[in-house]
């Protein structure tokens, strides 16, 4: 029947990121990119827009971050052709057997057994086991945890079908359905000209053409949709304010999203890694402002946890003072870069 086939994977945890980045990082960290990446995830963009429910949804990300077309070789399969595929099986074998990673849609609601209304996302596949007949992924199961997952052909071929069907309605918003990723044979190395330059516009909220950022990013939409849902972009580091808005907004009775602050404690702890490289690279030891940015990012931990308490819980609580929180946040972070780039440069400069 012949042996395990899979391909180089790292299920990462420390660049957590939405999911149209996470799995080329999967990819990427497993196949010698890590100094490019150092270089990437700085500049910052966030905009609310409004459920079918009229519920405020607000999305943090990272902007001219790390997407797979980047640097690996892409190649994006049509809602069309891939209604036309006969057996995703086959199709999964041979691409992993020329040495190329699958990012698809399938069906989770028919994948685990959940019955009612479709529900399609993507998983990144990274290998099969035809003596088990298995295919093995990589995904966000419902812990909110990337992990590696196999399912059995059958369950995962029926999961395909399903989403083949929701994509010939014609309601559907998908364009793409499949990405194939083949990565680069030689990475960029660490480039700390580029990763100075995003700091500053982090730090100056330089704004970035929203519908080039999708366009680069989202593969699988039309990036005029994404862009359309948005009543208002923030960027770098006003973000923060972008969160005071959204807290301002909730009433005694709203349930309250912790992921954007899992983001901004990601995204400062990501802060002091990049100064701490850049501080290495110019042989400046700042030990103490990376250590004043980890304290900053632990802050916004403590109230994450909170938060994620409270979206757990079904009782009411009051969000007073949470506003003046994150204002405080993002004072702080402020003098926090302006210190650490008076540091690198006068240490750079002796």
């Amino acid at each position: 029947m012949g042996n395990l086939r899979k391909l180089p994977i790292v299920v990462q945890t420390n660049y957590n990121h939405f999911q149209y980045v996470a799995f080329p990082l999967c990819i990427g960290l497993a196949t010698g990119m890590k100094d490019w990446i150092d270089s990437r995830f700085v500049h910052a963009i966030g905009f609310r827009y409004f459920s079918s429910s009229k519920e405020a949804i607000l999305n943090l990300d990272y902007s001219n971050g790390f997407h797979g077309a980047d640097l690996f070789d892409s190649e994006l399969i049509s809602r069309y052709d891939s209604t036309r595929i006969e057996s995703i099986i086959e199709f999964i074998r041979t691409a992993i057997d020329n040495g190329r990673y699958i990012i698809a849609f399938l069906d989770k609601a028919t994948i685990l057994h959940l019955g009612g209304s479709p529900y399609l996302h993507d998983i990144l596949i990274y290998g099969y086991d035809p003596t088990a007949e298995e295919i093995l992924t990589v995904e966000f199961d419902t812990d909110r945890r990337f992990r590696a997952i196999r399912y059995r052909y059958s369950d995962f071929d029926q999961a395909f079908t399903a989403a083949q069907y929701e994509w010939r309605q014609e309601s559907s918003e998908y364009t793409n359905c499949i990405q194939l990723l083949s990565p680069p044979e030689n990475y960029p190395g660490f480039d700390a000209e580029f990763l100075r330059d995003e700091l500053h516009r982090y730090r100056m909220s330089d704004p970035i053409d929203p519908e080039r950022q999708y366009y680069d990013g989202v593969w699988w939409i039309d990036p005029r949709i994404a862009v359309s849902r948005a009543t208002s972009f923030y960027f770098g580091i006003d973000i923060f304010d972008l969160l005071s808005i959204y807290v301002g907004d909730l009433g005694a009775s709203s349930r309250i999203d912790y992921r954007p602050f899992h983001f901004l404690m990601q995204h400062t702890n990501g802060l002091a890694e990049r100064f701490k490289r850049l501080f290495i690279h110019h042989n400046v030891a700042g030990g103490e402002l990376i250590e004043h940015l980890r304290l900053h990012a632990a802050s916004i931990d403590r109230s994450r946890m909170r938060i994620l308490m409270y979206s757990l819980s079904d009782r009411q609580h009051s969000f007073d003072g949470l506003e003046g929180q994150i204002s405080v946040w993002k004072t702080t972070e402020a003098e926090l870069i302006d210190r650490a780039f008076d540091f690198l440069y006068s240490g750079a400069a002796t």
